[in-house]
């Protein structure tokens, strides 16, 4: 089976699914592994397929957006910071997905869930939107169950 994770957070998303692809790599699968440049090394060193989404960020710039995520206290506006960082980049990451999920057979995407405050492995969407659908069978979101972090 050919697998898509994809992340764009912290470490704390980041290794968990780099885990879970070197399980599925060991079963068999295919893995592919969509994030930005600052987790390549860990994701190849993995046996991971590596695909480069944006932003491409140095540790140092990434720790200084991470520093001013903890500043936010609320988890409201932890999401308001996340998605303003993100939106400079957000039609490139969509464009590099659209391609990734072309020949993915299932996708699997960590994500925070504001109304539990508690973060969450889950599909990237329920049911992906018609523009992912470039094939007469579209990636099947994994759904996977929640847990404490």
């Amino acid at each position: 089976m050919r697998v898509l994770l994809t992340s764009h957070g912290s470490t704390g998303d980041i290794y968990p699914l780099i885990g879970l692809g070197r399980a599925l790599r060991e079963a068999g699968h295919e893995v592919r592994y969509a994030t930005a440049p600052l987790y390549q090394r860990d994701i190849e060193a993995a046996g991971l397929e590596f695909l480069c989404m944006p932003p491409d960020w140095g540790p140092e710039l990434f720790a200084e957006f991470m520093r001013e995520l903890n500043r936010c206290r609320h988890p409201l506006l932890q999401l308001i910071h996340i998605y303003c960082g993100a939106l400079p980049f957000m039609g490139e990451v969509i464009r590099r997905m659209e391609v990734a999920l072309r020949s993915a057979i299932c996708w699997w995407a960590r994500i925070f869930s504001p109304t539990s405050r508690r973060w969450r492995t889950a599909p990237a969407c329920p049911s992906p939107p018609s523009r992912f659908a470039t094939t007469s069978r579209p990636p099947m979101p994994i759904h996977p169950r929640s847990y404490r972090g």
